[in-house]
């Protein structure tokens, strides 16, 4: 069936990685016009980087086996919609917690991307193919943390920081649209019960390995990604201040 070719499932997965990606990098050369509005030193704004990265990688661990109970759809579209919600949060409560709060939401949220991100190319090929497409998902969501800073100095310099969290919302939105509409169901209610056992089971030491291993990796390569991103002459170019 077409909606279950490589090429839409490609792209989907690369939407709703990018989501998550983006939303830890995009705010970064507004900081100090965040730290005027809310009265508060620049250092501080550092928090809203681990409130979006701890949930995101410790939602990975819940987000997988309610995946292999309920669907991968379900667990997508809810994640999108924990995401819309936090960002709203920040745009709609002009507080420096609501700030805080609402990055820790959008983390909960953007986490069933980064989960579902492998799962879903799983389901569908194993083997040879399995290899291809992970390679080609990995080479697609490289660039998304990379652009993000870019667009969001552009963002901030036309208009004000708020910009960038519109754009967020605006892309989470279509991302949420464009899986209700072509995101198709990987795991079949007949296989959700072996896959809920096979996540479970605890035999040897190395399937324990795997199963902490995506969430702490995509943890860890969250925090170097946008620590990279923050370091000052990116951020100074990026505001357009070079």
């Amino acid at each position: 069936m077409y909606r279950h070719s490589f090429y839409p499932l490609f792209f989907l997965t690369i939407l709703m990685v990018a989501v998550g990606q983006m939303t830890q990098t995009l705010y970064v050369p507004s900081i100090p016009m965040m730290a005027g509005d809310f009265h508060v030193a620049s250092g501080q704004l550092q928090a809203v980087m681990a409130c979006y990265l701890i949930p995101y990688g410790l939602s990975q661990f819940v987000y997988g086996p309610l995946s292999d109970r309920i669907g991968r759809r379900p667990v997508l579209l809810i994640g999108m919609m924990v995401f819309l919600v936090g960002t709203l949060t920040i745009q709609l409560i002009p507080h420096f917690a609501a700030l805080l709060a609402g990055s820790f939401i959008q983390g909960l949220g953007t986490g069933a991307g980064g989960a579902m991100s492998r799962t879903v190319m799983r389901d569908r090929y194993s083997g040879a193919e399995l290899n291809r497409a992970n390679s080609l998902v990995s080479m697609g969501v490289i660039f998304s943390p990379l652009l993000a800073p870019v667009l969001g100095g552009w963002l901030t310099e036309l208009f004000n920081w708020r910009a960038g969290y519109w754009f967020l919302f605006g892309f989470g939105a279509l991302t949420t649209l464009a899986l209700l509409a072509w995101f198709g169901e990987t795991l079949p209610a007949s296989a959700r019960s072996a896959a809920f056992s096979a996540r479970c089971e605890v035999n040897s030491p190395s399937a324990a390995i795997w199963r902490w291993r995506m969430p702490v990796r995509c943890t860890i390569h969250s925090s170097l990604v946008s620590r990279i991103a923050s370091r000052s002459l990116l951020y100074i170019l990026c505001a357009g201040r070079a």
